[in-house]
């Protein structure tokens, strides 16, 4: 399917501290054009108050309508936030190893 906007919906649970319950959810929903994803965007914002989801938590739902490209970005920008930077793997010198090893 070819998309040109993505709905970016965050997912998050609140306790009535106002201590978040974990890190948010988030979901991607793919939209032909930008005008129909804004025409859904409100439908997936709850109320101000949020959602009582328990007696101690409550859940709470934001939207927002973003452009393929922008949205390859952030997604590209997040993998490379969350990649460890390559480990230079050294290789000890001959002088420096242990009685009878050899490097092969």
């Amino acid at each position: 399917m070819d998309f040109a906007a993505v709905m970016v919906i965050g997912h998050f649970v609140v306790s009535v501290f106002n201590v978040p319950l974990g890190n948010p959810m988030y979901q991607f929903v793919p939209f032909p054009n930008m005008e129909i994803c804004q025409e859904h965007v409100q439908y997936q914002v709850t109320q101000p108050q949020g959602y009582q989801l328990s007696i101690e938590y409550k859940m709470y739902k934001t939207a927002q309508c973003v452009t393929r490209e922008e949205f390859q970005e952030r997604m590209e920008e997040a993998q490379r936030s969350t990649t460890p930077p390559p480990v230079e793997e050294t290789i000890p010198q001959q002088g420096t190893l242990p009685k009878g090893w050899e490097i092969k």
